[in-house]
């Protein structure tokens, strides 16, 4: 977080922040005082967030320093399942169906977008690393459950390696 500057990147930026702050509010949830549940509602919030955010913030950087910078502000829009989820989340009227259908949705068109992006720009490895990694964390996790506590272990992983990819391909000098 300490490369990325909130003026030059301030997508990244606020992924960044925010994943800091889920972290810091994940370490505190962990340490053995007080009540089990508390901040469990936060949490779940704030996690809900972490799942979809990532990738559409790094996409809207990648585009905004491409030559395809128009297309850019259009991965705000896959934002809105996000705010589906949490506001079905806040009242308690859960479909958890159509939720899940729509973040992946969501997510398959960012994928999408990004493996576009690598493509036209010079078959950039960093941006077919967020592609991987993306649909590894989002879709693999859920075979590799026998794994005990591994599923979310792997979307922590894959939260901090689109930040570390996408900190790199920004914050890298030019070839």
């Amino acid at each position: 977080m300490r490369n990325l500057s909130s003026a030059e990147h301030p997508y990244g930026y606020v992924v960044a922040g925010f994943c800091l702050v889920e972290g810091i509010a994940g370490l505190l949830r962990a340490l053995p005082v007080g009540d089990d549940d508390e901040g469990g509602f936060a949490f779940v919030i704030s996690s809900t967030i972490l799942e979809v955010m990532p990738l559409p913030m790094a996409n809207i950087e990648f585009y905004l320093k491409s030559d395809l910078s128009g297309v850019a502000m259009l991965h705000l829009l896959t934002l809105i399942p996000l705010i589906y989820d949490v506001v079905d989340k806040i009242l308690d009227d859960s479909d958890p169906g159509l939720t899940e259908w729509l973040k992946d949705l969501a997510l398959l068109g960012n994928i999408g977008s990004m493996a576009y992006l690598a493509n036209n720009d010079d078959n950039n490895p960093v941006y077919f690393g967020v592609v991987g990694i993306s649909f590894f964390g989002r879709y693999a996790a859920d075979h590799i459950c026998f794994l005990k506590d591994f599923g979310c272990n792997l979307a922590i992983m894959t939260n901090a390696g689109t930040l570390y990819l996408m900190t790199y391909a920004l914050t890298a000098p030019p070839k």
